[in-house]
């Protein structure tokens, strides 16, 4: 039997009878007095309630049966449903834009997916549904993409110190591995063509693991383009017999695993690095008796004592950037008439501003200093430094506790800087941010403001630290109010919290009124605020 649309009550029915059942009883008869009250049934009105029954069973069936088959016809259509919404939007992706994607512009998008060297750094565990991965799962298409872009899968980061956790106790515990996995490392090389290793081996580990995976990672030193280690006493000889087999290397940063610097009569010289021509940029954290190539260096970034650093200074005649952490033990340093000239120098950062004395630096575009919680910066340094100069510096960046009245003073007496940086990473440092954005606040019409000249001004906050927003803001409002005001970006970088929305959309509307304003928050900010200071970016 078929199924119709009734066309008197306009209900979907089935052919079979469907007689409605009267369930009306008329007041004043039998049956009404039976059904509204508690009285007894006669013997005679037994039949008839039973006859009642029976009528009522049979429609009732009746029903469950229409309503069973109506179930199975709704279940029909909604499989149909189901089946044609997924066949149209099969049919839709054929239309799809990201369809005719050239591949290069799609492998441009999958290089940015790509996590961070901090967040990387920061998984715990291997993930194979992280990027570059994930990529090869989605589609064909996706995989030889990805297959084909060997800078996808050119960067290989082996922790072992992660592999160690503290309990409750602070005691030391080994957990699980916590890097990839032989076989994936030796896929990552196989699909790459230059690597960038990031390998920090760990004494307290289990050393066979190391060995292996480090052994097999030198197998393709050719092709090292970036090399950041962190080297222990065992791994040293795997190294060092492979000298001269880095002609790739471009970027090479060393550090002393389970504090060995403090060994160092002991450790011997890592020469293996000492004809590593295409090298550019080197950083060691501590000193390291490592000889590289110094004359081609552009870039270095260093950690150890003031008189190492000039040795290197000395020869290092084609840098462009230098960052330099001196010994807190060493400061302040021993006087000396030495001067170390840098012609090519465009930048640089010093941990203490007393190093400037020895240096000279006629092309320096941007300069950094540490300064240290509870003391203002020493200008006498810094005075020095830019008279026997003569450079065009423009960009003065100041980090740790930069002190509020030594920043203005800075500006005032050196008004040709135009670009201001100002990183904290403790939250007592906040106090002397805030100090100094009051201090820079506009007087109002017919007053001199501090530092008109500033075009760049970057707020940089670390870890747990924080600045006032609202009042950066009364501050910035203040300043693009005046004529005379030079201001054309600000950056603001936040690692914790940000501005509220009211604060957000003040400065939105600073935006909207054409200040050139980026705001950064989470871990992205890290990376960020780096490039304003000189920091490693790949460690």
């Amino acid at each position: 039997m078929g199924d119709s649309m009734c066309p008197r009550c306009g209900r979907f029915c089935t052919s079979e009878p469907t007689d409605m059942f009267d369930v009306t009883v008329t007041p004043g008869t039998r049956h009404y007095t039976l059904l509204n009250t508690n009285e007894p049934p006669d013997d005679s009105d037994i039949a008839f309630i039973h006859s009642t029954i029976s009528k009522s069973s049979a429609r009732i069936a009746s029903i469950d049966n229409q309503i069973t088959k109506l179930r199975e016809t709704v279940k029909q259509l909604e499989d149909e449903r189901v089946s044609l919404v997924s066949f149209r939007t099969r049919n839709q992706q054929i239309l799809s834009p990201f369809r005719r994607i050239p591949s290069e512009v799609l492998g441009e998008i999958f290089s940015w997916t790509l996590p961070s060297m901090g967040d990387a750094l920061s998984v715990d565990t291997f993930n194979i549904t992280r990027s570059p991965w994930l990529l090869t799962h989605v589609s064909s298409r996706w995989r030889a993409v990805s297959l084909s872009i060997p800078s996808l899968w050119s960067r290989i980061i082996i922790d072992y110190s992660e592999d160690i956790i503290e309990d409750e106790e602070d005691e030391d515990i080994l957990s699980g591995p916590t890097n990839y996995p032989l076989n994936l490392a030796k896929t990552l090389v196989q699909r790459a063509q230059k690597l960038k290793i990031h390998f920090y081996g760990c004494l307290g580990t289990e050393s066979s693991r190391q060995i292996q995976m480090l052994e097999f990672l030198l197998q393709h030193s050719s092709r090292w383009e970036e090399l950041s280690l962190g080297i222990t006493l065992t791994l040293l000889p795997l190294v060092a017999a492979f000298r001269g087999q880095f002609s790739s290397l471009q970027r090479l940063w060393i550090q002393w695993e389970d504090g060995l610097s403090a060994l160092e009569p002991i450790v011997p010289s890592i020469d293996c690095f000492q004809s590593a021509s295409s090298l550019l940029d080197f950083g060691f954290q501590h000193y390291i008796p490592l000889p590289v190539p110094i004359q081609q260096l552009t870039r270095y970034h260093a950690e150890g004592f003031w008189e190492e650093q000039m040795g290197v200074l000395k020869l290092a005649l084609n840098l462009r950037e230098v960052r330099i952490d001196i010994a807190p033990e060493e400061i302040p340093l021993p006087f000396s008439d030495e001067i170390v000239d840098l012609p090519q120098l465009r930048r640089l950062y010093v941990t203490y501003a007393g190093a400037l004395y020895n240096l000279k630096a006629s092309s320096l575009e941007g300069l950094g200093l540490d300064v240290a919680q509870h003391t203002r910066l020493d200008i006498l340094p810094v005075e020095s430094f830019i008279a026997r100069s003569a450079c065009p510096l423009r960009r003065l960046s100041l980090t740790g506790y930069p002190n509020a009245l030594s920043t203005r003073e800075l500006l005032q007496r050196f008004p040709f800087i135009t670009e201001l940086v100002l990183a904290i990473d403790e939250p007592d440092a906040r106090h002397q941010i805030d100090c100094f954005m009051s201090l820079i606040i506009s007087p109002g019409p017919g007053r001199s403001m501090i530092a008109p000249q500033l075009q760049c001004m970057v707020f940089a906050c670390e870890d747990d630290s924080d600045i006032d927003y609202e009042l950066c803001l009364t501050m910035l409002q203040s300043r693009c109010r005046e004529a005379q005001c030079s201001l054309k970006t600000v950056a603001l970088f936040t690692e914790r919290t940000g501005p509220n929305s009211a604060t957000f959309e003040g400065l939105q509307a600073l935006r909207r009124d054409g200040l050139d304003l980026l705001l950064v928050k989470g871990a992205a900010a890290r990376q960020e605020v780096k490039y304003w200071y000189y920091a490693t970016s790949w460690n």
